[in-house]
């Protein structure tokens, strides 16, 4: 038994509970404008969840909750590249995390992943009855109900800081106000969240620099706030979507030109534009699969060709300049990111594996960093 639709016609409180009451067992794929994430469940219960948003993968979800360190990340993913087994199995191996945290872990992100689809407008859904992975290293059991109410109040309670500080590109800075005595800004995310507050970067910024969730850095801001430690600095209001792509016909007709575009770059070979006109056609066409696919198959080829051509993963990353030099670039905080990765002996594929924008993002920009001459290869 099969089930798809979008929840503008099935919302996603209806859709788990209808799950969980009927007692099903098997995959739910959720493909939004900008990720897929994919909710597991056995006998109405929700087993584990996985997302191709790096900072819900589970690196990255450990990361950001300080249970390991950037260089224990590399080890585990380069353990993993060279062998079968899953990467929480081996960061258990190495000691970095033990395995009965590992697993109260698990439910939080699968959590944290069920709330972050209450904050998607629309998308397309699609139950896959009876599919599940092969192997599941700690497998969970996730009350479908106790999930649900703590997503909704995380929406809820995202909101009212949203009311508070505007969108996420909104900038927060440190106040006079002086910290309590023996407080540690490097010890423990908390403390890194307002060690990072500096009057410049936006919240969108420090979530990068910290490989985390929105909610998760802007419910420490917000506290923060509330005590006086932080100020607004500048305040960005949310975007509103109908006045930046006008009504239906329009974003139809947008998405459309965007395809073609898309198209036309793909014939050149132009994979990497490709790309960039394919993801922003799925924004404005969020529910269209064939856009989604088209993507998908133009990210899986620009993907070959950068690797075998220009971005060979063994290849060491240097800076091509001084760093008192790129101040006059126009740098993007995710350029910025990959740039401060660069150590003279992580290859490439090590900074994209622990980069919290995804591989095609920060493939796309190690490119164009080695063409602007900021990064040379060796």
């Amino acid at each position: 038994m099969g089930l798809s639709g979008t929840f503008s016609t099935m919302p996603l409180a209806d859709l788990l509970q209808w799950l969980a009451g009927g007692k099903l067992s098997g995959t739910l794929v959720v493909r939004g404008d900008r990720f897929t994430k994919k909710i597991y469940l056995k006998s109405g219960r929700i087993i584990s969840s996985s997302s191709d948003d790096p900072t819900e993968q589970l690196g990255h979800f450990l990361l950001s909750h300080g249970r390991i360190t950037e260089e224990q990340l590399k080890k585990g993913l380069d353990t993993q590249a060279r062998t079968p087994v899953l990467l929480g199995k081996i960061l258990v191996m190495i000691g970095a995390v033990e395995e009965e945290e590992l697993r109260r872990l698990l439910g939080t992100k699968a959590e944290e992943t069920i709330f972050s689809l209450f904050l998607w407008a629309d998308a397309h859904f699609e139950f896959m009855h009876d599919e599940l992975p092969k192997e599941l290293f700690i497998p969970i059991a996730l009350d479908v109900q106790d999930a649900l109410l703590n997503g909704l109040t995380r929406v809820d309670e995202l909101h009212h800081i949203r009311e508070e500080f505007g969108s996420p590109r909104s900038v927060l800075r440190r106040s006079k106000a002086q910290l309590p005595a023996g407080f540690d800004k490097d010890s423990s995310l908390v403390g890194k969240v307002l060690g990072a507050v500096d009057g410049q970067r936006s919240i969108a910024d420090l979530c990068l620099t910290l490989h985390a969730s929105e909610f998760l850095v802007s419910k420490l801001l917000y506290q923060f706030f509330r005590k006086g430690f932080v100020a607004i600095a500048k305040r960005v209001e949310e975007a509103q979507t109908a006045a930046i792509h006008g009504g239906g016909s329009s974003q139809t007709a947008m998405a459309e030109s965007l395809v073609a575009r898309g198209r036309e770059a793909f014939a050149r070979a132009d994979h990497a534009a490709s790309v960039e006109f394919l993801q922003q056609a799925i924004a404005f066409a969020p529910q269209d699969l064939a856009i989604k696919k088209l993507y998908d198959k133009a990210c899986a080829i620009f993907k070959e060709h950068v690797y075998r051509d220009q971005l060979q993963p063994q290849r060491i990353p240097n800076l091509a300049r001084q760093m008192n030099e790129l101040t006059s670039e126009k740098l993007t905080p995710e350029e910025v990111f990959l740039i401060s990765r660069i150590n003279g002996s992580w290859d490439i594929r090590s900074i994209i594996d622990i980069c919290p924008i995804g591989e095609i993002e920060a493939l796309r920009l190690m490119k164009k960093l080695v063409e602007r001459g900021i990064i040379s290869l060796s």
